[in-house]
């Protein structure tokens, strides 16, 4: 019989067993290893961490997991019920008795899970928590007991401020200053590759939300700038002047340095790598520290500069080190070749049997969750913009902004039903700048003359849907494809002809392909 957790409740907290449960580093690598089996990406690994954490902390109910994993995930049918099986059997089962009131179980029958595959797992994970804070117990008998004990703390400390729930808005502001204030190096020292992912989520989202005053972002830089960790041993001299080896005074020097403009250059970072005098005292593993900290500066700096440019899935606010990624990517890969050699007909593109029919309107439609949001969110606009495209396009600029999937899809579909999608990108200056963007990025600048001559052509739609979808949006080439599709058949369907090739169907393999 598992031993059990024992319970000790804190006021405005999670039980003490349930805590234990979701920060753990052995709960952590049961995350990874569930990433690894069901082959997610990293995107889809940070979604996962936080939809565990948003159930843990009863955000959500946990009877919903699975719709929550189709929403959340974009996994569905049979990978999303068994993606479902896996995190109830191996990350909730364990406290559902105290914690979720038999509902966790409940669920997981109901989803055909069967107990009994799961019993080693749960014996394993309530060890493992047991077993990290057994080692945690031994060390306070040590010489060195006091320090292990407090930065045991600080780092336990570090995953409440980033995992609490917060209530309102002031108080995650609060939390993500206070982790750039005071622990900046326990969030680098961390083994828990979750956490990383956890707070790049908790930060960018505020970041996100407040790009207009942008208030926050200034106030997590100069949290950042006074920073009294002390992530090196020697101190160092600016000025002539030795001071405390601290965050703050390393900044100072790399600023002095590099230049405090809103771009900081790699080039000059390398530079100050190479020449300063100060790094040339540091050990190896410092200077790793130290490279981390340089990051995590310029991600926070060029935030907003990066948004520009980049997908938000490929901006991090606290960097991933070359042998984290590494070490993601290596047990992904041997997972996969494992998984291969095992079966290795799995992915074969035939086994000699007939093809089983397709339904080809089921390749065409949305996911019924994205469906519902798309019309719910086109019903809403409809009715504030009285479909008057230039409104429209004042909300769809607003949605580009913040990312919000289902909102600008449902712009989209309202400017194809009023056929006015090409006079947005005609006469509208900002959507003309949209293109010309993406003209550069993509080597077009050629297009740029011919767009100022005659834009209403249906490349210029097809471009402007894949600088939404796929840059902005970060949606992969053939789902892409079958939105604008659809886009197409919307614009058919309310006699514009003109531009129903934006993508199309290929019967030979199924999937959908931009024209």
């Amino acid at each position: 019989m598992a031993k059990q957790i024992k319970k000790t409740t804190k006021k405005g907290e999670l039980p003490d067993f349930v805590a234990k449960a979701l920060y753990s580093e052995y709960g952590s690598n049961v995350n990874k290893n569930i990433a690894i089996e069901f082959e997610l990406t990293i995107g889809q690994v940070a979604k996962m961490t936080m939809l565990v954490a948003d159930l843990y902390n009863k955000k959500f109910p946990i009877d919903q997991i699975d719709k929550l994993i189709g929403d959340e995930l974009g996994l569905e049918g049979k990978r999303a019920k068994q993606l479902s099986i896996e995190l109830l059997g191996k990350r909730f089962l364990l406290v559902d008795e105290k914690w979720f009131n038999g509902e966790a179980l409940n669920k997981f029958k109901s989803l055909g899970g069967k107990i009994k595959q799961y019993v080693d797992d749960i014996n394993k994970h309530i060890e493992g928590v047991l077993a990290e804070q057994a080692m945690h117990d031994t060390a306070k008998s040590f010489v060195q007991r006091d320090l292990a004990e407090m930065k045991k703390k600080a780092y336990d400390d570090a995953e409440e401020e980033i995992e609490e729930e917060e209530r309102t808005p002031e108080q995650e502001r609060h939390s993500a200053n206070n982790v750039m204030k005071s622990m900046v190096l326990q969030v680098f020292e961390s083994k828990s590759y979750d956490l990383k992912i956890r707070i790049n989520i908790r930060i960018t989202t505020l970041l996100l939300e407040d790009k207009e005053r942008k208030e926050i972002h200034k106030e997590l830089v100069e949290a950042l700038y006074h920073n009294q960790e002390k992530i090196t041993k020697a101190d160092l001299v600016i000025n002539g002047k030795s001071v405390d080896p601290t965050i703050d005074n390393w900044l100072s020097d790399f600023v002095g340095v590099v230049g405090a403009e809103a771009n900081v250059s790699s080039i000059k970072k390398a530079e100050y790598f190479t020449n300063s005098k100060n790094m040339q005292k540091v050990t190896p593993e410092e200077r790793k520290l130290l490279d981390q900290l340089f990051r995590l500066y310029g991600a926070l700096k060029n935030f907003y500069h990066d948004l520009e440019r980049k997908d938000l899935g490929d901006i991090y606010i606290f960097p991933f080190t070359e042998e984290e990624q590494k070490a993601f990517v290596d047990d992904m890969q041997a997972e996969v070749d494992a998984q291969a050699k095992q079966n290795p007909q799995a992915k074969a593109s035939g086994d000699g049997k007939a093809a089983a029919p397709v339904d080809i309107m089921s390749l065409y439609a949305d996911k019924p969750s994205d469906r519902k949001k798309i019309d719910e969110a086109k019903k809403t606009f409809a009715e504030e913009t009285r479909k008057e495209y230039d409104k429209i396009a004042d909300k769809l600029e607003m949605e580009l902004l913040n990312r919000k999937k289902h909102n600008i899809l449902a712009c989209l579909e309202l400017l194809a039903e009023i056929g006015a999608m090409d006079n947005v990108l005609a006469r509208d200056q900002r959507y003309q700048k949209y293109l010309t963007g993406y003209f550069k990025r993509n080597n077009l600048q050629g297009e740029g003359v011919e767009f100022k001559k005659n834009p209403y052509q249906m490349k210029y739609i097809q471009m402007f849907l894949k600088f939404v979808l796929l840059e902005r949006l970060g949606i992969d080439q053939t789902e892409g494809a079958r939105i604008a599709a659809n886009i197409s058949n919307i614009f058919m369907a309310n006699g514009v002809s003109a531009y129903g090739q934006l993508a199309y169907l290929d019967l030979s393999d199924n999937k959908f392909k931009w024209t």
